[in-house]
């Protein structure tokens, strides 16, 4: 997620050259594809969140595919879709070629539709996830409160923020997805205003959401809830010799 907000600023950087240099095609397509693709790196984060929450939380069973798939699932689905973009952008853009330039469109518009698809997929696992835990797990919902901390200390904080970032992305994903239906010399392509407005809001809302409730602090380790009984099953799932080096005792 870090690694994207770079990215995608260089790419809105990228604009104040372009805008003194209209004419260059190697700014273009850098300063397209990074601000188009930058937020592939945002989708991806907010996938492997969840399944470490619901690892920490220990409350994989409420999830509709388990922690460690959904973050492989997702993520996979994120570097198809974003490869099938980066490859369909850069033919409609650096081409004259009028059947390329179709052939590139098309490409990027279902790379674009199977990324929307594919994050509406997650936001209802989200909200699956988040209403079994709330109806069968009262003690892990509110756990935090119960434990005297402040509501921005609270994991619920975090969960919420995820809600923020599915709805942004959603509204972003929605755009791009119209944008592409239209093609290159759409309305939405061409009108600016639009761009901030339906693109670089929603996905700053999701980035500033992000920054006082950083995952880090609210998932300080996998590990932190995992009770006496299950750290012995660890063990005794390890290799035997270095289960027995463990239980070895030391001379005097």
């Amino acid at each position: 997620m870090t690694l994207g907000c770079f990215t995608f600023c260089f790419g809105l950087a990228t604009r104040f050259a372009f805008a003194k240099h209209p004419e260059s095609k190697g700014i273009y397509i850098a300063e397209y594809l990074l601000v188009v693709l930058s937020p592939c790196a945002f989708i991806a984060g907010t996938y492997v969140v969840l399944g470490r929450l619901a690892r920490y939380l220990r409350a994989d069973q409420y999830l509709l595919i388990r922690p460690s798939r959904v973050t492989l699932t997702f993520v996979l689905s994120d570097i198809v879709t974003f490869v099938i973009q980066a490859i369909g952008g850069t033919v409609a853009i650096a081409t004259e070629d009028p059947d390329k330039i179709k052939l590139g469109g098309n490409l990027f518009k279902a790379g674009i539709i199977l990324q929307f698809v594919s994050f509406a997929f997650f936001t209802m696992l989200l909200i699956v996830f988040t209403t079994r835990v709330y109806k069968n797990e009262r003690a892990i919902w509110t756990a935090d409160k119960d434990a005297g901390k402040k509501w921005s200390h609270d994991w619920r904080a975090l969960l919420g923020v995820m809600f923020v970032a599915c709805v942004t992305i959603l509204i972003r994903s929605a755009y791009r997805t119209a944008e592409a239906a239209e093609g290159l010399h759409g309305r939405l392509s061409t009108t600016e205003w639009m761009f901030y407005a339906f693109d670089t809001l929603p996905l700053f809302i999701c980035i500033a959401t992000y920054v006082p409730f950083w995952p880090g602090r609210f998932i300080p380790s996998v590990d932190a809830h995992i009770g006496p009984n299950e750290k012995e099953m660890q063990l005794e799932a390890m290799d035997p010799s270095e289960n027995a080096s463990r239980n070895r005792p030391v001379n005097a």
